[in-house]
């Protein structure tokens, strides 16, 4: 930022650092301050790869100012390789600072989203939207209205970044490291960390003491092994040198990240988005295949017929502004989102065949149709 140091960690982030950033960013007068800073967690499902805290402001003077931010920097527990990490970030801060207001998804006011790389410092603050909207977490799931109100901005965003495998979209998306879902450069991260955690999950899931019947009672023994050699077969079809859709993603659309509430000036769209960390560029259907198996939706959205009635309307919605895919068939689109499904699930057909309203063996028939292989067959050594 060029006016005071990033700290170091989270407890750097006082009441006398937030009035030095308020006021260099024009948000509150030069002789104002934040006289008191309350803190509280964000929740436990927050924080897998950064260190955060909610803060309440008080102000020496009036103001129009929020009182409420999220701080987001550098984990004290690195989970995953330091370089995997400091990506997340840049995608983040990239997502939060490098994007227009009409060019993704929409966003809580920023006030700062600042890098001192050399130093591995890091700092994203932005407004609480919890003070004026709700968190859509697991306890307050999608409803089927609320997940059709989402399918036109969905499909908004689709649009505007499809093709984005090419071009001048593509090198703007390089230049932050946004990499194809289906790329060494993405694949070979999680192939890194689930090399080691595989076999362990394994063992604990074979435990019957911890799920009956066991993961191995339905899916085979070893199978998240299984899964972690099939990566790059599993993933090959949805790759666009293979003839795949392709726009940008915001990787991780759950209702952890999702907010939604009345319109207003910190909410004009009357929904915002967080956490851009695992942000990429995949398929079409590749956000609202996460979103319906991340656990955040009711399970009647995604039965039935309600869910063949979202997926008509993000397609027919789709097909009615695409220039980059006039030829998107609705075969390659169910195909898409198929392996968009299982690729949440790590390859398990049991799981997605519930997720996707359908039969065991109406999956695997629809599987061999669209020749998507299984995470079990022809395992790479």
């Amino acid at each position: 930022m060029g006016v005071v140091d990033i700290p170091a960690g989270l407890d750097g982030f006082t009441a006398d650092f937030m009035t030095s950033v308020l006021r260099h960013q024009g948000w509150i007068a030069h002789t104002n301050e934040v006289v008191r800073m309350d803190e509280a967690g964000v929740g436990m499902t927050a924080g897998y790869f950064s260190a955060l805290k909610r803060v309440r402001c008080t102000y020496r003077e009036p103001t129009d100012a929020p009182t409420g931010f999220v701080i987001k920097t550098w984990p004290a527990l690195e989970i995953m390789p330091r370089e995997t990490i400091a990506g997340y970030f840049r995608r983040d801060l990239a997502a939060h600072a490098g994007f227009a207001a009409d060019e993704f998804y929409p966003r809580p006011r920023l006030l700062l989203a600042a890098s001192d790389e050399p130093r591995n410092r890091w700092a994203l603050i932005m407004e609480d939207a919890e003070t004026f909207a709700t968190h859509k977490v697991h306890e307050t799931e999608l409803t089927l209205a609320e997940t059709r109100s989402l399918i036109p901005h969905l499909v908004d965003q689709a649009v505007r970044w499809e093709g984005c495998d090419q071009g001048a979209a593509a090198a703007r998306l390089d230049a932050i490291g946004v990499h194809l879902w289906a790329s060494p450069a993405n694949l070979d991260v999680y192939r890194a960390v689930l090399a080691a955690g595989a076999p362990f999950l394994d063992r604990m899931l074979a435990m019957p003491r911890w799920i009956t019947p066991t993961w191995p009672d339905v899916l085979g023994p070893d199978f998240c092994q299984a899964f972690t050699r099939r990566y790059t077969a599993f993933f090959a079809g949805v790759h666009p040198d293979a003839g795949a859709t392709c726009t940008l993603s915001h990787g991780d659309l759950r209702g952890d990240n999702l907010f939604l509430g009345p319109p207003g000036p910190a909410n004009p769209d009357g929904w915002l988005v967080i956490d851009f960390q695992l942000m990429h560029r995949g398929p079409v259907p590749s956000d609202l295949a996460y979103l319906l198996t991340s656990g955040s939706v009711r399970p009647d959205v995604y039965s039935g017929d309600n869910l063949r009635l979202i997926l008509r309307e993000f397609y027919d919605g789709f097909m009615a502004s695409t220039r980059r895919y006039p030829a998107y068939r609705f075969e390659q689109f169910e195909r898409e989102y198929i392996v968009s499904v299982l690729g949440r699930v790590e390859g398990s057909r049991t799981t997605a065949s519930k997720i996707l309203g359908l039969s065991r063996k109406a999956l695997w028939e629809k599987c061999k149709r669209y020749g998507i292989p299984s995470a079990k067959e022809g395992a790479e050594e």
